[in-house]
């Protein structure tokens, strides 16, 4: 290994939590990651204003590699997610070795970040999360290095790259302006001037973007409404109280470990699962168990280069409780955590090396492995049956618990919106719902639904749930006609007919 420079042996772990990534992609993708793969696959919706470049540069890859081989949109973007979060857990290593943290303490904070759920969760999914983090944690890097005197270009790099961040992901404001708060400190006109430049990228990217591909008319009104456009359709928004403060709670641990419900089921699949689980509490048992080895150095936060990120890693918390503690706006909380208490804390190897391996295989076996190999919900039945009935004489109608993640799946296989669903769960007027359904009776179309004596796993989805599917289908007769196994339990498919 001597032979291995400093950089190349922090590339090591990188490039094996990249391979486990790549082995273990997700068959379970969200709504969001259909639709983003749909856009893409057509050439369409490519700059989306929360994200404006994130379509972009997935349309550019998927083309790139397209014109040598052909290969599903959707793999490719995940793919994509994977080799941008490897290079993230790399950018660690060097913001850490910069920072003056030894060998043996990055490596073990660097496979920290690359065991955390939030990172192995969008590498192996179609989600926007990763490129935006890989930008940010670039821009730190050089902040870093601008701090510690490597000269005024690394103020302008590090403004460079927070920017992009931003452009990639709205989330990252919060990032950069702890950034620019930090070059701010330093008093100094040039390195502030320098940082704070290229941030006029942004909103030069969304006015082209308005008169060029949007074509509207430039006007402040239709600009800010692009710009924030999920807040003035109601997309986003600010929430707070009891909720939120539950669901940010619920988030932060998820950014660590994955909970879901369907871990209390998978014992039933094998006995496997309880060993691994028990071999990783075991492990970050004993980390805790060590916990009393590390020595603690406060004084450490007065740098810049420390309270700076300790302050990216408040803000980002508070807009994500806001924001009814969206743990998807939490992603970066383990690699700012990483870059703080790498300097507070000495020591602390046997700690955070048995944590980490905790994780490691908490997240594999608990995470990666079963949204890999088994099925999540009925989703994908339903898309099949929406699919092949296409090709049936008879009409069909269908009642969908998720209407969203169903129609995208089948307007990414099949190129074309499905007409015939309708949402079961999400509607403003029950009655309308109902005319729908009695509309379709009429027509002599086979209604068919996923609504009926769904499992109660305990997820997000679950508890913000509210749907009383016993009001909706009381003046009707049903009839079960299939069942679905997934790992959060057992689906049905109905048939709604008149008594």
């Amino acid at each position: 290994m001597k032979f291995i420079t400093p950089k190349g042996k922090i590339l090591i772990v990188p490039l094996l939590v990249l391979l486990i990534y790549l082995i273990l992609p997700t068959t379970n993708s969200s709504i969001d990651s259909w639709g983003y793969a749909l856009y893409v696959k057509q050439g369409i919706n490519l700059f989306l204003p929360h994200h404006l470049f994130h379509n972009t540069i997935g349309f550019l890859w998927v083309n790139a590699i397209g014109f040598f081989i052909k290969v599903d949109t959707l793999k490719l973007l995940i793919i994509l997610n994977a080799f941008f979060a490897a290079a993230t857990i790399y950018l660690l290593g060097l913001t850490l070795k910069t920072l003056g943290v030894e060998f043996k303490r990055n490596i073990v904070w660097v496979a920290f970040l690359g065991s955390s759920w939030c990172i192995m969760r969008y590498a192996t999914e179609n989600e926007t999360y990763i490129i935006p983090l890989f930008f940010s944690i670039l821009g730190s890097y050089y902040l870093v290095k601008g701090l510690k005197g490597s000269g005024i270009r690394s103020f302008f790099y590090s403004g460079l790259f927070a920017a992009t961040a931003c452009l990639f992901h709205q989330v990252m404001f919060f990032w950069w302006i702890s950034l620019l708060i930090g070059v701010m400190a330093t008093q100094k006109i040039k390195p502030i001037i320098c940082f704070a430049l290229p941030a006029l990228l942004v909103p030069i990217s969304y006015l082209l973007v308005l008169l060029f591909y949007n074509n509207q008319p430039f006007t402040v009104d239709a600009f800010l409404r692009f710009v924030f456009n999920d807040y003035y359709s109601g997309a986003a928004g600010v929430s707070t109280g009891l909720s939120s403060l539950m669901f940010t709670a619920i988030g932060l641990f998820r950014s660590f470990f994955q909970v879901h419900g369907y871990l209390v089921l998978l014992p039933r699949i094998s006995n496997l699962f309880i060993i691994a689980g028990v071999f990783s509490v075991v492990l970050i048992a004993i980390g805790i168990f060590n916990v009393r080895r590390i020595q603690w150095n406060i004084k450490g936060i007065k740098r810049p280069t420390v309270w700076v990120h300790l302050l990216a890693l408040f803000l980002q918390l508070v807009f994500a409780f806001s924001s009814s503690g969206n743990a998807e706006f939490m992603v970066m909380i383990p690699i700012l955590l990483a870059i703080v208490l790498s300097q507070v804390m000495e020591n602390e190897i046997r700690f955070l090396g048995l944590t980490a391996a905790g994780m490691f295989i908490w997240n594999i076996s608990l995470g990666l492995v079963p949204l890999n190999r088994y099925i999540l919900d009925s989703n994908r039945h339903m898309s099949k049956i929406i699919i092949e009935g296409k090709q049936n004489t008879k009409k069909q109608f269908f009642v969908l618990y998720n209407k969203p993640n169903v129609e995208n799946r089948v307007e990414y296989i099949t190129g074309v919106a499905p007409s015939n669903i309708i949402s079961g769960s999400q509607f403003d007027d029950i009655n309308r719902v109902k005319q729908k359904i009695c509309k379709a009776l009429a027509n002599d179309s086979i209604i068919l639904t996923d609504c009926i004596n769904r499992p109660k796993t305990l997820s997000r989805e679950t508890l913000i749930d509210t749907s009383d599917f016993k009001t909706l289908f009381k003046d009707y007769h049903i009839k079960r006609l299939d069942s679905i196994q997934t790992i959060t339990g057992k689906y049905y498919v109905h048939q709604i007919m008149l008594k």
